[in-house]
């Protein structure tokens, strides 16, 4: 056994591996501004997830979780209205 806990683990093949987590931070407040800085921010992480070898199984982790992050090039927000065709 290696010395990580899951080796085979999907997350362990993102393309967001080794980057800055904060590109996928979730909103912190709702006011324009921010909402313009994190459009910039998912706009940089989507490119890691558009060339992402698992982000079918990203997608699936964020839904399962609920995860408040941008995931699999989506942010919750986005995911919600997919999974429940509700805007």
């Amino acid at each position: 056994m290696s010395g990580h806990p899951l080796p085979d683990a999907w997350w362990t093949r993102a393309a967001c591996i080794g980057t800055d987590w904060s590109l996928w931070a979730p909103p912190s407040q709702h006011s324009l501004r921010v909402l313009a800085v994190d459009e910039r921010r998912y706009a940089e992480a989507a490119t890691y997830c558009a060339a992402c070898p698992v982000v079918a199984e990203c997608r699936a982790d964020a839904d399962l979780t609920d995860d408040p992050a941008f995931r699999a090039g989506f942010s919750a927000v986005d995911r919600h209205r997919q999974n429940t065709g509700r805007w």
